[in-house]
């Protein structure tokens, strides 16, 4: 199973809030994690956010879905390798989906697809889709492995 973490900000650089923008009915937010909580192999859906103060209009959603998601608020909302691993340490499965905030296509077949190969190739730390197809924004990695990338972004931040 995937434990799918959803990265998003209130304070976007180009547009505040864009999360919470309409399309149809709902929020941009909510057709992501629509779609996450109807997937077969998503048994746990993360909103990876910055600090409580600038984003507390995400636990909106709580009331939404009625805890069926997790709110997961951090001090550096600009360092998302740092968000995602502190948060990693926190979810059950072994395996994370990445999903980018304000990518509203996400395709079942296609998460189907980069977790079936995620187990099939057992010794994977990265699994995204072929070089023929790309959904910007979709990614499946072992929660082990942000541990690594977490300690090498540690010897190049800014």
């Amino acid at each position: 199973m995937l434990s799918a973490i959803i990265l998003c900000r209130s304070e976007s650089s180009r547009l505040k809030n864009k999360h919470f923008c309409k399309i149809g009915n709902k929020y941009l937010i909510e057709v992501i994690i629509d779609k996450l909580l109807s997937n077969k192999y998503v048994n746990e859906v993360y909103i990876a956010s910055g600090p409580h103060k600038k984003n507390f209009k995400f636990l909106e959603l709580k009331k939404i879905y009625q805890n069926r998601i997790k709110i997961y608020f951090h001090k550096n909302e600009n360092n998302f390798i740092e968000r995602i691993y502190f948060l990693s340490k926190k979810i059950i499965n072994p395996n994370t989906l990445i999903i980018s905030g304000d990518c509203p296509i996400i395709d079942s077949k296609f998460i189907e697809i980069i977790y079936k190969n995620s187990l099939k190739f057992k010794d994977f730390d990265y699994v995204r889709s072929s070089k023929n197809v790309f959904y910007e924004g979709i990614m499946i990695l072992k929660k082990v492995t942000w541990q690594k990338i977490y300690e090498i972004s540690k010897k190049y931040h800014y």
